[in-house]
């Protein structure tokens, strides 16, 4: 048996049962180290407000700080193992030379909000950043063989860059590089699942495209380049559709039923608020003063938007994906109630952006 050594795996603060703690998933089988408590004392930990079960008596705990450390092994059987990673850009079909372990630590990275890797990997990733995780700590190697068995249908959907981008994140802390990638994880979802209510057959775009040429070509105070640019420019809409990104956000929002029909004017407004922070950022690296908002409440919705709301929705659905419910391991990432709650009444995670300051919140 060929033994791989795993950086950075977290499954919670104290060692799960043997169950949880030594599993198979795929062709590997992925334990704990014995120190495993030890261990992860050499992992970063953000600082925490700690209350009480009635909320009470908050206490701030500093951060604590850390970086790489060996809390898992990885055995298989080399000589039989049939198994390559598919879940990167260019899948050559005769290289299995990774045995698909590149697959395994991005589906663990996923899962546990921390950037999970062997020892070849270490010096891409920054160890002192992680985001949230998408199922409960104990359940993290249950909840990976679920999603080994399932990351085929990334592939097909063509949804794996989202997954990159969106665990790519998870090592950044530069909101503008955040926002990057978490809105390309999201538009890439939107893109690829979600299907344009309004969309018409190829024949009539192309008929529409020929019409519309015409149309430009015969102008007689156009330039031929501005023709042709034109031209392209109106073949490009008409290939893309009359949904916008917005009408993509609110048929996601429906689907996964976070919202329901008919919609209030201020959850239309959130809605049109992810577009547009997503727009911003994107475009010109800016928070934006959101519309009927002031600029503290602006910035509290942008920066919620940016690093709770856009990932939960990612986690959300490559989760689902991945195969999880909220019956099995990986419910975490299935749980809509605060996306719901941020949609519906302008509360993320308890906090009320639109009156408590972060002093207040905090």
């Amino acid at each position: 048996m060929k033994r791989i050594e795993l950086y950075n795996l977290h499954i919670g603060s104290t060692s799960p049962s043997s169950r949880l703690s030594n599993l198979p998933i795929g062709p590997f089988t992925v334990r704990v180290v014995d120190d495993y408590e030890n261990k992860i004392k050499d992992l970063y930990e953000r600082p925490k407000k700690i209350t009480n079960t009635l909320g009470e008596n908050a206490i701030y705990k500093p951060a604590s700080p850390g970086g790489w450390a060996v809390t898992a092994i990885v055995e298989f059987d080399e000589k039989s193992i049939n198994e390559k990673s598919i879940l990167l850009r260019n899948e050559d079909p005769d290289d299995n030379s990774d045995n698909g372990l590149w697959d395994l630590c991005e589906i663990l990275t996923f899962l546990t909000g921390r950037r999970v890797v062997t020892k070849e990997y270490k010096k891409r990733y920054n160890p002192t950043i992680y985001g949230d995780c998408a199922c409960v700590d104990a359940e993290t190697l249950r909840a990976a063989s679920i999603a080994w068995d399932s990351r085929q249908i990334l592939k097909d959907k063509k949804i794996i860059y989202s997954l990159l981008c969106y665990n790519e994140s998870l090592s950044q802390n530069f909101v503008q590089i955040l926002a990057a990638l978490y809105n390309c994880s999201l538009n890439i979802i939107l893109d690829k699942l979600i299907v344009d209510s309004s969309s018409i057959d190829r024949g009539t775009k192309r008929n529409l495209k020929a019409g519309i040429k015409e149309v430009i070509y015969s102008s007689e105070v156009l330039t031929q380049k501005q023709k042709e640019a034109y031209s392209a420019l109106i073949n490009g809409k008409i290939d893309q559709g009359t949904n916008s990104l917005v009408d993509k956000l609110k048929n996601l929002l429906i689907q996964y039923k976070i919202i329901g029909e008919p919609l209030d004017e201020v959850v239309k407004n959130r809605i049109r608020y992810v577009s547009f922070v997503r727009n911003k950022l994107t475009h010109a690296g800016e928070l934006p003063t959101l519309k009927g908002l002031n600029q503290d409440q602006s910035d509290r919705y942008s920066f919620n938007i940016i690093g709770g709301i856009v990932p939960e929705l990612c986690r959300l659905v490559i989760g689902r994906l991945f195969g999880f419910t909220p019956n099995t391991a990986g419910s975490l990432s299935q749980n809509t109630e605060d996306l719901k709650q941020f949609f519906i009444n302008g509360v993320w995670r308890d906090w009320h952006l639109e009156e408590q300051s972060f002093e207040e919140f905090f």
